[in-house]
């Protein structure tokens, strides 16, 4: 079967070799080989190397925000959001390379990854939103949210993969049950005014 020559066969490519040798492996030359092209070829779908980051990024997002929304669905206030920090864990588990990108190469806008991280930023706030968070508070709810489970999910279970430590998941449980109560805590909305000030 001949190999498909899209943009999206090439953004597959880089991310599957991102998930398989590591993305700082990632290069123009390493995806042409796994699909049989010439480097030239690959600049009629990515803008170089950093193009190719990029869309690996967004990629990564795209499918973080599918994963999002699918443990959202049919559910409201804590049961949502500990399903929301177990599927956000999950993703970055199973694709840590992947989501690197995102750290990356998140801070460069475009179209495509604005629409992504919107998708994944209105998962998250629909939840909060659920548990009674005003539209800014949610807001502020979500950077918390996300910061907690990215900083502890990469610092301790990615990085103690590759250490040979064990791993944290029943940690990761706690984190998530004290997120959750803390912010169904009648007590939230006036220590973070607190601290606002």
């Amino acid at each position: 079967m001949p190999v498909r020559r899209d943009r999206k066969s090439v953004v597959t490519a880089a991310a599957e070799l991102a998930d398989r040798d590591g993305l700082s492996e990632l290069s123009l030359s390493r995806v042409a080989a796994d699909l049989g092209l010439h480097v030239s070829s690959l600049y009629n779908h990515v803008d170089g190397l950093d193009g190719l980051r990029h869309a690996v990024a967004t990629r990564a997002l795209e499918e973080l925000g599918e994963e999002l929304w699918r443990a959202a669905l049919g559910r409201a206030g804590t049961d949502a959001l500990v399903g929301l920090a177990r599927a956000y864990r999950g993703y970055i588990l199973e694709h840590p390379e992947r989501f690197k990108a995102v750290l990356v190469n998140g801070a460069r806008s475009s179209p495509e990854l604005d629409a992504a991280l919107g998708r994944c930023a209105d998962a998250i706030e629909a939840v909060m939103a659920s548990l009674g968070f005003s539209p800014t508070d949610a807001v502020h709810a979500h950077r918390i949210f996300t910061g907690m489970i990215i900083g502890f999910v990469m610092q301790f279970e990615v990085a103690a993969q590759s250490d040979g430590k064990p791993l944290f998941a029943d940690t990761f449980e706690m984190l998530a049950s004290l997120l959750a109560a803390s912010f169904t805590s009648a007590d939230w909305r006036e220590l973070t005014t607190r601290a606002a000030t």
